[in-house]
C-alpha cells in the first residue's frame, strides 16, 4: 500500500474519458452519467444507463490512498448497499498510500487505519454486485490490494504490479498478506513481498491474480474490455448474479460443508416465481430487462431458426405487457430466424390441421400488433439470417437494423407456397427486387437490403452491442441524444449491391409476364455470377406451383391495404394445394438425414413446363386466389378483431 513509483512516471488524467464518448472509436466506452453520490473528494463515480457504476480514484498524480479517499469509499459502499448496482467497474491505478500522512501515525492509529481500509474495500462487496477491477499503469501496494478485492481483474500490457512495503520497514495490511497467497500461493506471494519483486503479468495471469492482459498499448482498450464484461453482466437477472457472486466469494473463506449447503439453498431460491429462464430456454428464446426497474428496455432474443406457436404466444404477451407497463420504454429484438418451425408445421398439417391454422392466426395477430397496435417502439437487430417469418418480424418493427452480412430471404417457392407474414404487401412495394425475392427466392445481403429499402439502418456487426447500449441510454435517460441521431451515427455506408436495380428490372420488371421472366432467366443463366444465374439455380429446384402462386400474390398485393393482404395470405395458405408443400418438407426435413432427397413436385420444372401447362396452372391458381378474395373482410375480423 505504499507509494513506490518512480517520480518521473505520472498518471495521465482520464477524467475526459467519460465526460463524452466517441461512438466510432475502436474501443467503445458506453455513455457515462454522474453517479449521483454527493460529497466525494477523491473518488469519481459515474454510471451507465444499464446501471454499471464506475469508480475512479481522483488524487493526481499517482492516486495515493489517503484517509479522505477511504471516507469516499465508505460513502460509495453505503450508497451501493441502499441501491445495488448491476455491476461495478473500478480503476485500480493506485501507487500506494499517502506516506506523508501515514508516517505521522502512532501504532494504534496505523492499526485503525489498516482496519478502516480493509473494511471500506470489503464493504464495496456487500451490495452483491460483481466488481471488475483493472490497471493500465500501476497497482502498487494498496493499489494491488484494491485490485485483489475485485472479482474480475484486467491489466494493460505495461502495468506494474508490486508489493514493496518491506522497503519501508512494514508489510501489506490492506488485505495483501492473505489475498496475495490465495492467487500466487504462499511461497511466490512471500517472495514477491519480501523481495519487493515486480510480479510479472505472465505470472499474474498464470496464477489467476490477473484474469487477462489486454495486449493493446492504448489504455482505453483495457477500460473497454472491463466495460464489455460489465455490460454483459448487467443484462442478466440481478438477483441471480448477486447470488452467484456471493457464493464464489464465500467459497474462498467458508467451511466446505457450509459452502455446499449455501450453494444448494441459493440455487433453490433462484426458482422462486417459477423457473422462467429454464422454460424460456426450452421454448428457445430469452428475455432480459435492461436499465432500472422503473425505466427499462425489454430485450428478446430468438434462439431457434424456426418460430413456433409457443414463441409467438410468449412474444404476444411481451408486446402487450410492455404497452401496459409504464416502466417499459422500448423492446429490442434479435436472433437468427429463417421462418416457421418446419417440422412442427408439417406435423400439425398432417395430424392436427387446426393447429396449422392456429399458428397462422397467432403469427398474423402478433405481426399486426407489433406493426400498428403498440405504443412501445420496437427495434430489430439483424444477425446472420432473417427469412420467411423472421423477415416478417423484422418488417413489423419500427426500427429495422441489420449488418452487412445479414441474409434476407423468402424461400417459400422451395416449399410450394408463397411469401406470407405480409410478404404479399411488403415485397410488392419493392418493385422488381421484391418480385425477384418472391418469385426467384433471391436473397439480399445487408448492404442490398439497406440500398433497396428493406432495412432502415446498416451497422457493422462488431458495433451492434455498442449500438444497443447507446440506444438504451437514449431511451431511459433524460437529456439524451435522440434515437434517430444515434442510429445515423452508428450507420455505415452501403457498398455496391451484387446486382443493380436495373438488372432486377431487366429480369423481374413488373411489366413482364411470368413467362417473360422465365425466358429472361433462361437467356442470362449462363452468365457467371449474374442475377439470372442465381434465379435459375433457385427456381429450377423449386415448386412450379409455388412460383406461380407467389407471382400472382405479388401482383395482388400491390393494390391492397396491409390487413387485407394479411387476410388474403391466410386464406390462400389454408386453402392452397399443399401437395408440394408436404412433399418438400418431408423430403428435405422429415426423412432421416441420410435418406433426404430433392422433392418430386406435382408439376414439371418451371423452365421445362409447356406454355399450355403453365397457362393452366396460372388459371387454376388465379381462380383459387379470386375465390378467397371475397372472404378477406371477414378474415380480417377473425384475425384482428381483438386489436380493436
Amino acid at each position: 500500500f505504499f507509494l513506490m513509483y518512480r517520480a518521473s512516471q505520472t498518471l495521465s488524467k482520464s477524467s475526459a474519458l467519460f465526460s463524452s464518448y466517441v461512438r466510432q472509436a475502436s474501443h467503445f466506452i458506453p455513455p457515462m452519467r454522474d453517479g449521483g453520490i454527493s460529497g466525494l473528494q477523491y473518488l469519481k463515480v459515474s454510471r451507465t444507463a444499464s446501471q454499471v457504476f464506475y469508480i475512479e480514484p481522483n488524487n493526481p498524480p499517482v492516486n495515493a490512498l489517503r484517509s479522505e479517499m477511504l471516507s469516499d469509499f465508505e460513502k460509495v459502499a453505503e450508497q451501493f448497499e441502499k441501491n445495488p448496482p448491476r455491476c461495478i467497474v473500478m480503476r485500480c491505478d493506485v501507487a500506494g498510500a499517502n506516506i506523508k500522512e501515514m508516517q505521522k501515525q502512532t501504532p494504534e492509529q496505523s492499526e485503525a487505519y489498516a482496519n478502516r481500509a480493509k473494511a471500506a474495500f470489503r464493504k464495496l462487496q456487500t451490495s452483491g454486485a460483481p466488481i471488475i477491477g483493472f490497471t493500465t499503469k500501476f497497482a502498487i501496494g494498496g493499489g494491488l490490494e484494491l485490485l485483489m478485492h475485485s472479482d474480475i481483474r484486467y491489466s494493460g500490457p505495461k502495468a506494474l504490479i508490486q508489493a514493496p512495503e518491506v522497503e519501508l520497514d512494514t508489510y501489506q495490511s490492506f488485505g495483501g498478506t492473505y489475498l496475495l497467497p490465495r492467487f500466487l500461493g504462499s511461497s511466490l506471494a512471500l517472495r514477491a513481498q519480501l523481495r519487493s519483486d515486480r510480479i510479472t503479468l505472465d505470472q499474474a495471469v498464470q496464477h489467476g491474480l490477473i484474469t487477462e492482459v489486454v495486449n493493446d498499448p492504448d489504455p482505453n482498450a483495457t477500460v473497454a474490455k472491463a466495460f464489455d464484461d460489465a455490460m454483459m453482466i448487467a443484462r442478466k437477472k440481478p438477483s441471480v448474479v448477486q447470488k452467484n457472486v456471493q457464493m464464489v466469494r464465500f467459497s474462498t473463506t467458508g467451511d466446505a460443508e457450509e459452502v455446499c449447503k449455501q450453494e444448494s439453498k441459493g440455487f433453490g431460491e433462484t426458482f422462486e416465481g417459477g423457473a422462467l429462464g429454464m422454460r424460456r430456454f426450452l421454448e428457445k428464446y430469452r428475455l432480459e430487462e435492461w436499465g432500472r426497474s422503473d425505466n427499462k428496455v425489454i430485450h428478446g432474443e430468438f434462439k431457434s431458426l424456426g418460430i413456433d406457436t409457443t414463441q409467438i404466444n410468449s412474444f404476444l404477451d411481451v408486446v402487450q405487457s410492455a404497452d401496459e407497463d409504464k416502466a417499459v420504454n422500448a423492446i429490442f429484438l434479435c436472433g437468427d430466424v429463417s421462418g416457421g418451425d418446419i417440422k412442427k408445421l408439417y406435423k400439425a398439417l398432417t395430424e392436427t390441421p387446426a393447429q396449422f391454422s392456429e399458428f397462422l392466426e397467432k403469427e398474423y395477430l402478433w405481426h399486426e400488433m407489433m406493426r400498428n397496435h403498440t405504443n412501445t417502439p420496437l427495434f430489430y437487430f439483424g444477425g446472420k439470417i432473417l427469412g420467411g417469418g423472421g423477415l416478417g418480424v423484422f418488417n413489423s418493427c419500427k426500427y429495422k437494423i441489420c449488418r452487412p452480412e445479414t441474409t434476407f430471404v423468402m424461400p417459400e417457392i422451395e416449399l410450394g407456397a408463397c411469401p406470407d407474414v405480409a410478404g404479399t404487401y411488403d415485397l410488392a412495394r419493392l418493385g422488381s427486387v421484391g418480385r425477384g425475392m418472391a418469385v426467384g427466392a433471391i436473397d439480399l445481403n445487408g448492404n442490398e437490403a439497406k440500398e433497396f429499402g428493406l432495412a432502415d439502418y446498416l451497422v457493422s456487426g462488431d458495433r451492434m452491442e455498442h449500438l444497443k447500449e447507446t440506444l438504451l441510454d437514449s431511451i431511459v435517460e433524460e437529456d439524451s441524444v435522440p434515437v434517430e441521431e444515434i442510429l445515423q451515427e452508428f450507420s455505415i455506408a452501403t457498398e455496391a449491391p451484387r446486382h443493380s436495380k436495373e438488372e432486377f428490372d431487366s429480369i423481374f420488371g413488373v411489366d413482364f409476364s411470368l413467362r417473360e421472366v422465365i425466358q429472361n432467366i433462361k437467356n442470362g443463366k449462363d452468365k457467371e455470377n449474374s442475377l439470372a444465374q442465381r434465379a435459375y439455380e433457385k427456381m429450377s429446384k423449386a415448386s412450379s406451383y409455388g412460383i406461380v402462386l407467389s407471382d400472382i400474390m405479388n401482383t395482388a398485393g400491390k393494390d391492397m391495404e396491409l390487413k387485407a393482404a394479411r387476410a388474403l395470405e391466410y386464406e390462400v395458405w389454408t386453402n392452397m394445394d399443399k401437395s408440394d408443400f408436404k412433399e418438400s418438407i418431408h423430403s428435405r426435413f422429415i426423412l432421416p438425414r441420410k435418406e433426404r432427397k430433392n422433392p418430386s413436385f406435382a408439376h414439371p420444372n418451371i423452365f421445362e413446363i409447356s406454355d399450355s401447362d403453365l397457362e393452366n396452372l396460372q388459371s387454376d391458381i388465379q381462380h383459387l386466389v379470386d375465390s378467397v378474395k371475397g372472404k378477406v373482410e371477414g378474415t380480417e375480423q377473425l384475425l384482428f378483431s381483438s386489436l380493436e
